[in-house]
């Protein structure tokens, strides 16, 4: 295969990228490097998993084209003239399949931890800007963001205006804090080994959180069967309209009913609530209640 490499025209489009990712674009240099001076981040292979579809998109598109767009690197710390990649994974291994030698690279500081905390925080929101994630893979990347943000808060207590790293997050990813709570759930404690059959399913952020949810309060549970129920469910919803609004009733009725429970439990432990035979027959019959509506959803 012929040798594939990059000249200054790459080198030019990887300081042009600099100036969009980075608010200080003096501390970023472009070069072309070695393939074989660049390894892949794994914090990006447990944070996005394969889409064979896009794969397959992305390699003839650079196979057509050419690479368009530069990777961003940081220096390894442990090993000279090696990189990790902080954006562009998915291009790095199409280029290794097409034989590429070369490749161009928007090189970042990363020697001290405080720089290597703000890339990968710049890495993710890149990310986020950019690329079209499935709801699990963006909740992976919030969780990533928030303990990257965390420790760079410890290191540098003044590096964000604000004492709330909810509120940072916030405005990192656009989303509002109520949403982030479900992300970071989902990011924290989706079993991994559903992550394929819940991306076939094109699972939401609220389902996804229904699944850790269930699996959390019933752990015989299997994650493959849960995430198998609600593809159903969801299958039979889109085939009768009616069934979907019947779902939203009885979800709304199980969380009121689920917050009676909960209620009735405090007061019972604040001693508000006698637990004698007429206190345990209301906690009881609410119980029952719940149950019953658990029983019509699934």
């Amino acid at each position: 295969m012929a040798k594939k490499t990059f000249g200054s025209f790459a080198a030019k489009k990887a300081e042009e990228e600099a100036l969009v990712i980075s608010s200080q674009p003096e501390n970023f240099a472009a070069l072309v490097i070695p393939i074989e001076q660049i390894r892949d981040n794994e914090e990006n292979m447990r944070t996005y998993t394969d889409d064979p579809e896009q794969d397959s998109m992305l390699f003839e598109d650079i196979r057509a084209n050419g690479l368009k767009q530069a990777l961003t690197v940081f220096p390894d710390p442990n090993t000279e003239s090696t990189f990790i990649i902080l954006a562009g994974h998915r291009r790095f291994k199409v280029c290794k399949e097409l034989g590429y030698d070369d490749l161009p690279c928007l090189i970042v500081s990363g020697r001290t931890q405080k720089d290597r905390l703000i890339n990968k925080i710049t890495s993710v929101t890149t990310n986020i800007i950019r690329r079209n994630a499935s709801p699990l893979e963006r909740a992976k990347e919030i969780v990533v963001l928030r303990e990257n943000i965390r420790e760079l808060r410890k290191l540098e207590p003044t590096y964000y205006d604000t004492g709330f790293t909810r509120e940072i997050l916030s405005d990192q990813t656009g989303l509002s804090v109520r949403q982030l709570s479900k992300y970071e759930k989902v990011g924290a404690h989706f079993p991994q080994e559903a992550a394929a059959l819940a991306a076939e399913g094109n699972l939401t952020i609220e389902e996804l959180s229904e699944v850790v949810s269930i699996l959390k309060n019933d752990p015989g549970s299997t994650a493959h069967d849960v995430v198998t129920d609600i593809i159903v469910r969801k299958e039979k919803e889109k085939n009768d309209p009616s069934q979907a609004a019947k779902t939203v009733n009885i979800e709304k009725a199980l969380l009121k009913k689920a917050n009676s429970l909960r209620s009735g439990v405090k007061r019972a432990v604040e001693g508000e609530l006698k637990l004698d035979a007429a206190g345990k027959k209301v906690l009881l019959s609410i119980l029952e209640e719940t149950i019953d509506l658990v029983n019509t959803m699934f």
